[in-house]
């Protein structure tokens, strides 16, 4: 019924335990033991310097005095020398004042580090040690510092009333110099933006059908000038968008407001040219598709099962009932630098072993691969019509992704990826059917693929 382990509050070295139980021929008899114990090297005095108040100070340069720290010297077992404080690794132009330099035995002391109130915006990180003899103790101190309320920012992309803007846009504002910013996809080099004021720590983005913002559809707070949206806009439809900074002062001034409208996907922009870049309808033999990964039952070309609202060839795997992580991969294409959008249909079917609603045990991914790197995942705001509808369960090889598992509503799906992002590079993609070692989902299982075809816009 119970069990319990504590250290003596006086010697601050015995621990006492004490335990429930009965034995195991007995029918009852509950007994209770009590022990003690203590590590042979434990009881030498000793001290330790431990903070008062938090060890990270966050504050407005502009309307602060010098930031402070509380520090106390704790002793262990009778110590009663004389410690001696100082700090270390502090910012450039600070100096640490402590309001006793030395404490003897147990006792307290304020660190003030002057002049960090004018220092320029950032994060910064020192310590403070305590010495006795050849013993030392320190904590690590932080301070985050405004020197000014975050300035105005100007918003890039898309562009003040951008058409055909995908229905996941990437916003960005300010820029950043230390990165190459494409689509909201990784691939497309564009030139770099203009780095992001240095004032502000985190942004408010939102998204509205109005340009009052009483109806803002998608919001989020990032501590970057860039963000993809998370939800699927709707097509063809007028958005207004705008962007708040904050940091330790509070909140910056409303950026001014853009606006765009919604493109259809699979449909390329105005004034460009739709052109199939691949195609393959899985009647006419393997034609360069390859397979790898490890487990049971393999991708193979198949006559399309009963079920799937496929006909034909496809190709397809069961759900497997052995531990298994297969791989299907297509031909590689190049997509041409120039090409302003780049996406990929197909029909499906599949249907994995679930773990109820929202989550999957057994499950299908797609990944991509461009140039010579390695095959990446491919994320949800990528799969236009035929979105992952659960997370794949711990014990999985892609766990934490979401995946498909569920089965259809109706058959066949036809499945619409957006691949733009990758321009002047070769690309593969793969499709990855994972299964642990037991329950298979009801027939028709698995995962089925047909008329595969890339398009592009030029």
């Amino acid at each position: 019924d119970y069990s319990s382990m504590s250290v003596d509050p006086v010697d601050q070295c015995t621990f006492y335990f004490t335990n429930e139980y009965y034995a195991t021929t007995a029918s009852s008899a509950w007994r209770t033991r009590v022990c003690s114990f203590k590590f042979p090297g434990c009881g030498s005095p000793d001290f330790a310097l431990v903070p008062e108040s938090p060890q990270r100070v966050q504050f407005c340069g502009a309307a602060a005095t010098d930031p402070f720290y509380a520090l106390r010297v704790g002793v262990l077992n009778g110590f009663n020398g004389s410690v001696s404080l100082s700090a270390s690794s502090l910012p450039a132009g600070t100096t640490a004042k402590f309001s006793s330099a030395s404490v003897m035995g147990a006792g307290s002391s304020t660190l003030t580090l002057l002049n960090g109130a004018t220092l320029p915006s950032g994060q910064y990180s020192f310590s403070a040690s305590g010495t006795s003899g050849s013993q030392t103790r320190t904590v690590g101190l932080e301070l985050g510092i405004s020197a000014n309320a975050p300035p105005l920012v100007q918003l890039n992309a898309p562009a003040n009333a951008a058409a055909g803007v995908k229905i996941y846009p990437h916003l960005t504002w300010g820029g950043n110099t230390d990165r190459i910013f494409g689509d909201g996809f990784d691939g497309t080099i564009l030139p770099p933006l203009p780095p992001p004021p240095t004032d502000a720590i985190s942004y408010t983005v939102e998204v509205a059908t109005d340009s009052g913002f009483n109806d803002i559809v998608a919001t989020a707070t990032v501590s970057t000038a860039e963000w993809t949206a998370t939800t699927a806009l709707d097509t063809n439809t007028q958005y207004f968008w705008r962007v708040t900074p904050h940091n330790y002062c509070g909140d910056g001034q409303t950026s001014a407001t853009f606006s765009f409208t919604t493109g259809v996907p699979g449909t390329c922009p105005a004034g460009t040219t739709q052109t199939t870049l691949f195609q393959d309808d899985m009647e006419s033999g393997v034609n360069g598709w390859t397979l790898n990964g490890s487990g049971g039952a393999a991708w193979a070309q198949v006559t399309a099962p009963a079920g799937t609202g496929l006909s034909t060839k496809v190709w397809g795997i069961v759900n497997n009932t052995v531990t298994s992580d297969r791989g299907l991969i297509s031909p590689s294409f190049n997509i041409p630098a120039n090409a302003v959008d780049a996406f990929l249909t197909f029909d499906t079917y599949h249907h994995f072993e679930d773990n109820g609603p929202g989550s999957c045990w057994d499950n299908g991914t797609m990944q991509i691969k461009a140039g010579s790197g390695a095959f990446s995942y491919l994320t949800g705001n990528r799969l236009i019509s035929d979105p992952y509808d659960g997370i794949a369960s711990a014990g999985e090889s892609n766990a934490g992704e979401w995946a498909w598992c569920q089965a259809p509503t109706s058959t066949p799906i036809h499945s619409l990826v957006d691949i733009d992002g990758f321009s002047g590079q070769p690309v593969q993609l793969r499709w990855r059917a994972v299964s642990d070692s037991n329950t298979a989902a009801s027939a028709p299982n698995g995962m089925y693929i047909d008329n595969v075809k890339v398009e592009i816009c030029q």
